[in-house]
């Protein structure tokens, strides 16, 4: 679903659909059911997208392994020249 599909629940045909309108302080019960379906499926796309976030999750964990360091243990540090400050020599 696009953005525009989730907020609208439509397809945009014309530039008009996109247009911001005014918005009266009386709402019409069919408006105030409109904005009840709006609002059950705002919670449906943050439900799936959730769901696919722990599913990717779960994929690039299974390749992740954990690492543990104990104090005294011997290792590797590759420093890059950006990752020092440049020194001041003064005279």
């Amino acid at each position: 679903m696009s953005p525009f599909a989730i907020v609208y629940r439509k397809v945009p045909h014309h530039l008009f659909d996109v247009a911001k309108l005014q918005i009266e302080e009386k709402f019409s019960s069919a408006a105030s059911i409109m904005v009840e379906q709006d609002i059950e499926v705002q919670e449906e796309v943050q439900l799936k997208l959730k769901k696919s976030n722990a599913k990717y999750k779960e994929a690039a964990d299974k390749k992740r392994r954990e690492k543990i360091f104990c104090e005294g243990d011997m290792m590797m540090v590759y420093l890059r020249k950006r990752e020092f400050l440049p020194v001041l020599i003064t005279s």
